[in-house]
This record gives structure tokens, sequence and C-alpha cells, in this order.
């Protein structure tokens, strides 16, 4: 079910800044990551208030890399995460990059569930 303005604002007040469920959110939000691209963007593809990265989807295929502008609630994110030496933004419990696409959805499906 698509997200309106009321359950992201919901969910942004649960999860605050400095968490992995916001960093997670905003990645999706404000660049429209799919999950895949979500748990492997990392501080590597920040340059000058831009994230590029080449979308999982389309390395079988075209190879297009994306360029997107950092907006302000995922920057405010950012800047909130505590600091890492990690090659990702968003990590798992124990502070290391998710195995798999699926083992981070799986997370952040319950922080939704957390949330209602």
């Amino acid at each position: 079910m698509p997200w309106g303005s009321e359950q992201i604002e919901a969910y942004r007040a649960k999860h605050p800044n400095g968490t992995m469920a916001r960093i997670a959110l905003e990645l999706m939000l404000n660049i429209a990551a799919r999950r895949h691209d979500a748990c492997v963007i990392g501080g590597q593809h920040l340059r000058d208030g831009r994230l590029t990265w080449r979308p999982h989807k389309t390395s079988r295929t075209t190879g297009r890399v994306l360029t997107i502008r950092v907006l302000p609630e995922l920057q405010s994110a950012l800047d909130a995460m505590p600091p890492s030496d990690a090659l990702t933004f968003v990590l798992n419990d124990y502070g290391r990059p998710f195995a798999s696409a699926a083992a981070f959805g799986n997370k952040f499906a319950d922080c939704v569930k957390r949330q209602v």
C-alpha cells in the first residue's frame, strides 16, 4: 500500500533521526531507492550534496548511473547518524551491512509494524 503523508509522519515520529529505521526511510523516500540499493548506498556514493550510484535493477541491462541531489530530510538523517567506518549508511543491529536486500526488507517491515 502506498504511504500518504500521515503514515510517513507517524513513522518519522516513531523512528527519530540517528536510527537505522529513519535513514532507511529517508533513503527510500528521498532518492526512490529500492531495498537492494538502500542497503548498499554509503558514503562513497556521496559527493558535493549528491548521491551517485548504479541501481541494481539497471546493472543487468543499461548499466545506467543515477545522480540525485540529497534533499534536506535525507541530509538531516545522514547528519544525525553516529560515525561509522561501514561502507553503507543502513546497518543491521550488529553495526554491519545487511547480508541481503531480503534481510534489510524484513528488518524494515519490522520497523513499520512497530509504529502501528
